[in-house]
């Protein structure tokens, strides 16, 4: 509901700023191009560039470590159905675009009830319990 409040005043400053004759035809370009990617955002259509800029700004998930309290388990994809990776505590996926869609998803394992997560060999791992 609010974000379609906000796109609706988006619009609307967009359509003023492109009547007004002081500004700039730059400012108006990139402006408009600004919009033209919240809008995409907002239904959804940029949700496929999620894993590349995953991939670019997050890298391959650090799963470095000393200590078992060094790591966690956490999703590394933008996949909503992802059930995670034991990982470097400090690191974050980066999934900045919005998705619509609805998912059926798998149960995921638990942690401390079907695993446990340790730190071996300098590495995280998910050890399961038997």
């Amino acid at each position: 509901m609010l974000a379609d409040v906000i796109l609706s005043i988006v619009v609307v400053l967009l359509v003023i700023v492109w009547s007004m004759r002081l500004i700039p035809i730059s400012f108006k370009i990139i402006l408009t191009l600004t919009a033209l990617i919240l809008l995409l955002n907002y239904f959804g259509l940029l949700y496929g560039l999620n894993e590349p800029a995953n991939n670019l700004f997050a890298g391959m998930p650090d799963k470095s470590c000393k200590y078992d309290n060094d790591c966690t388990v956490t999703q590394t994809h933008c996949n909503p159905c992802d059930c995670g990776q034991a990982v470097n505590k400090v690191w974050e996926k980066v999934c900045i675009f919005k998705d619509v869609n609805n998912y059926d998803c798998k149960s995921c394992p638990q942690p401390v009830l079907d695993y446990n997560i340790k730190c071996k060999d300098y590495g995280c791992v998910m050890v399961n319990k038997q």
